[in-house]
């Protein structure tokens, strides 16, 4: 999944339902045993590198990347990557089973995105990451 994927899949949901433009963002994965349950995090920052990869940062982690920690809607999301035209490339990973150690290091899985979903009764919008139930 590529940022450019994100803002079309977004601008989709906006276009099916005006209620999802004040839908949270997060991002999720399938539990380990693999029933269908989903493990949700919300999002709280964005950050990029110049290896091309695009990051969601989790709630709590923000400021050990020293990044600003912000309460993302889809439409702030989709605004904000609308202004950030040179980064539509680039590969979109979520920063899961991430730890940070005593010292203020952080470590994480970069996990690839795969699909955009949304919970309507929870007013979520999210991107799955992980293995897939079929794989």
């Amino acid at each position: 999944m590529k940022v450019h994927h994100i803002l079309e899949d977004l601008k989709r949901a906006f276009e099916m339902n005006e209620d999802f433009k004040s839908f949270s963002v997060g991002f999720a994965e399938y539990t380990e045993d693999r029933d269908g349950t989903i493990y949700l995090e919300d999002v709280e920052a964005i950050d990029w590198d110049e290896d091309e990869e695009f990051f969601l940062i989790p709630s709590g982690i923000a400021k050990h990347y020293e990044l600003q920690a912000k309460s993302y809607t889809a439409i702030a999301l989709y605004e904000e990557l609308v202004s950030l035209p040179d980064i539509h490339e680039y590969d979109v990973f979520a920063r899961s089973n991430t730890k940070v150690a005593k010292d203020g290091s952080v470590v994480s899985i970069n996990s690839p995105t795969w699909a955009t979903n949304y919970l309507t009764n929870d007013k979520i919008i999210y991107f799955q990451h992980g293995d897939s139930l079929d794989s």
